[in-house]
């Protein structure tokens, strides 16, 4: 009996010995996935190592896809916009009733440009790995520049964000979301705009953009995230931008929810993950 189980023994120390690669290729992967590393270590045994290696490989494969097509979207945008400008300077010298007949099919294009270049952008977001960047820059650097381009509306941004929060969000995405709900927020707010954060327990965040405006009737709040919705048509713009904030927060396992603020006006919640690295 003795024998038995002293036998037992032996091969559990043996099937322990023989899982701790794997253990700690594990562990790796875990801390590649928060941002903590770019890719698995090299010291692994003989018989793994091959594994590691096609691993690696793989990883570094994806990222350089990913970055290209986001390279491309880019390049793609400025070469439509360029085009995109000219023709809507030519349309402006026209007389009102051809410049309103041209108005609205430019505008479809835009639109049409804006959200399928979102969209390619999102695509490769999600799955880049080890980024992070800092919402509370990100805002201080977004609201200077919307500072000189809203100045006569006297808005003030308070900015509340602890500055060594870090979320798993590439740099250019969050700008992408923070700077279109900052937007919104110097177009209507009535003086002030207040961003803070609440960390939530599931190890995300929710970033919080609201203002002291009139903000949006309850029964159209739903109805803005979505495509093209505009509820002013006099102010400029293709009516994308809540519903590509929407649709890049949930590329990331986020959330976008609009309510009303107890300042009055709009309140956008932005939830997104904590980068496991900061």
């Amino acid at each position: 009996m003795l024998l038995f189980v002293g036998v037992l023994m032996l091969i559990g120390i043996q099937v322990s010995w023989s899982l701790l690669p794997l253990s700690k290729m594990q562990r790796e992967l875990v801390m590649l996935r928060k941002g903590e590393q770019q890719g698995l270590s090299d010291n692994y045994p003989k018989e793994v190592s091959p594994l590691v290696s096609d691993l690696n490989a793989l990883l570094f494969h994806y990222q350089e896809l990913l970055e290209r097509a986001r390279n491309h979207a880019g390049n793609l945008s400025h070469a439509l916009k360029t085009p995109l400008s000219v023709m809507k300077n030519e349309i402006e010298m026209l007389p009102d009733n051809e410049k309103k007949l041209l108005q609205q099919p430019i505008q479809q294009i835009q639109s049409q440009i804006d959200y399928h270049l979102g969209r390619a952008r999102m695509a490769g977001a999600m799955n880049i790995l080890s980024v992070k960047s800092s919402p509370c820059e990100r805002v201080e650097a977004i609201s200077m520049a919307f500072d000189k381009v809203y100045a006569a509306n006297e808005v003030t941004m308070i900015n509340e964000l602890d500055s060594e929060l870090e979320v798993a969000v590439e740099k250019t995405d969050l700008d992408e979301m923070v700077g279109n709900l900052l937007e919104n927020s110097y177009k209507w707010a009535g003086s002030i705009i207040r961003v803070h954060a609440n960390e939530l327990a599931d190890g995300n965040v929710e970033l919080i953009i609201e203002d002291d405006g009139q903000g949006i009737p309850e029964e159209k709040l739903e109805q803005v995230t979505k495509r093209g919705v505009r509820l002013d048509e006099t102010t400029p713009g293709t009516g994308l931008g809540l519903n590509i904030v929407n649709e890049m927060a949930h590329s990331y396992r986020g959330s976008l929810t609009l309510s009303k603020s107890s300042m009055g006006g709009l309140k956008a919640s932005l939830v997104l993950k904590v980068s496991q690295a900061s």
